[in-house]
């Protein structure tokens, strides 16, 4: 449980953070635990916090083409 809590990566309030290294890490811990999309899409609203998670209710479709750019979809 320790080594997960390790690797998993922090919630994402998108005022200091980096967004493409926050949405790299993300990516390759879905990818660590083989996780399809219907899994992580609930990870990634979980993790979304603060203005973040506001941001997010309020642009549903950009979070879709988010996630076909870093599964490799056009």
């Amino acid at each position: 449980m320790a080594e997960e809590r390790s690797v998993m990566p922090p919630p994402f309030t998108g005022k200091s953070e980096d967004a493409s290294d926050w949405a790299r890490h993300f990516y390759k811990y879905c990818v660590y635990k083989e996780y399809d999309d219907r899994k992580a899409l609930p990870l990634f609203k979980v993790l979304m916090v603060g203005p973040a998670a506001s941001s997010l209710l309020l642009n549903r479709f950009r979070v879709s083409k988010f996630f076909n750019r870093i599964n490799g979809v056009n």
